[in-house]
């Protein structure tokens, strides 16, 4: 087969609903499972291999600033089945693998930077800790940038700390 472009080859990548054919929340003491299928299809994140991807975001809010994100405690356990035969999709393509990375609902994230590998017919226990920072609000000189204030001004779009930040920059210049 004739070697295909990364654009050309994208009708060959899986959907969402194939890709990703179920996702609960379980939050204990309660029995009842939660549906987390509201999964949108992101930009194209690039691999270093220029191999085809097809990259999903869960529970984003990018470029949604007047949503707020959904409350998830730490007792809350998230199933989430992925599925992708390469037989499937692209000829050319041996092994499918996956990428996995979390982040915050803010911000998009590329998991070939930021992500862990996974391989195929394997199951994983991921285990997760938030850390939130509350800083000191006026009249505290902190000399804070709001940065969140910001993103929302931009709809939802924008760096969301002063590391993030720094990246925006080292990329456009």
């Amino acid at each position: 087969m004739a070697y295909l472009y990364q654009v050309q080859r994208k009708h060959m990548m899986p959907t969402a609903k194939d890709f990703i054919p179920s996702c609960i929340l379980k939050r204990p003491p309660s029995t009842k499972f939660e549906n987390c299928r509201n999964i949108a299809l992101t930009p194209s994140c690039a691999s270093r291999n220029l191999v085809p991807t097809a990259c999903f975001s869960i529970n984003s809010l990018s470029e949604l600033p007047n949503k707020q994100p959904q409350n998830i405690s730490v007792s809350t356990v998230v199933e989430l089945e992925l599925y992708s035969p390469p037989s499937d999709y692209d000829p050319d393509l041996f092994v499918m693998y996956k990428q996995l990375s979390l982040h915050s609902p803010y911000a998009l994230s590329n998991p070939f930077n930021e992500g862990v590998f996974l391989h195929s017919e394997r199951s994983y226990k991921i285990y997760v800790k938030q850390t939130v920072k509350h800083l000191l609000k006026f009249p505290y000189d902190t000399n804070c940038f709001d940065y969140l204030e910001s993103w929302k001004k931009s709809g939802g779009l924008g760096p969301l700390s002063q590391s993030v930040s720094i990246k925006y920059s080292v990329l456009e210049i």
